[in-house]
């Protein structure tokens, strides 16, 4: 951090300071977007500890103690709920009871996989 100090902004979110590189996007990413992640993405691995993007409470559903990860759908930046293919659509299942998701977003979210869904 020393050698690019000064090409560092600093960012505070939920109470965090997070640093990044000035090139870096950090804002509009979060707000109302649906990203459908799968099981072993670098945003969600990537780091040691994932409770920025994951409440510890609900850890279970997103990995287990053995290095297991299962896909997961992130709302705002934070993940919500596991998501899995079915023969011809995606199965979305939110497990925070606190979850609301924009339907459209979702649906357009769904869309980008639909390369992946048989005719």
């Amino acid at each position: 951090m020393d050698a690019i100090g000064g090409e560092l902004l600093e960012d505070r979110w939920k109470r965090q300071t997070f640093y990044f590189h000035e090139n870096s996007r950090l804002r509009g990413f979060r707000s109302g977007r649906i990203h459908l992640l799968p099981a072993y993405d670098e945003y969600f691995i990537g780091y040691k500890s994932r409770h920025v993007s994951l409440h510890p409470d609900f850890r279970h559903y997103a990995h287990d103690n053995s290095g297991t990860f299962w896909n997961v759908v992130l709302a705002d930046g934070e993940v919500v709920g596991n998501w899995a293919l079915n023969r011809d659509r995606v199965l979305v299942k939110p497990f925070r009871p606190d979850c609301v998701w924009d339907e459209e977003a979702l649906k357009a979210e769904i869309d980008r996989f639909d390369f992946y869904l048989a005719p």
